[in-house]
């Protein structure tokens, strides 16, 4: 079988958007759960954290990289789809 190479990029691109698109929903869950243990919505934790309002505990970070890695996969699948 012989495969171009626009065939291979195009089957790697399909390839990262479905990672991306199955990354979505565990990294939404993830927030969520924060949400309900704090009590308190991703945007209100954000406004807090950057205002310094929340201490150091670690788990105030793990929101912050839960979010971040959240909205980094919406950006790239955004980005993909564009070009898909």
């Amino acid at each position: 079988m012989v495969t171009t190479k626009s065939e291979l990029i195009k089957s790697a691109v399909l390839f990262e958007e479905e990672v991306l698109r199955l990354g979505l929903p565990v990294c939404r869950e993830k927030l969520k759960r924060f949400e309900k243990k704090h009590k308190m919505r991703t945007e209100t934790f954000l406004r807090k954290f950057e205002k310094g309002m929340l201490d150091d505990k670690p788990e105030w970070f793990d929101w912050l990289f839960e979010y971040k890695a959240y909205k980094h996969l919406r950006e790239r699948l955004g980005a993909i789809r564009q070009i898909a």
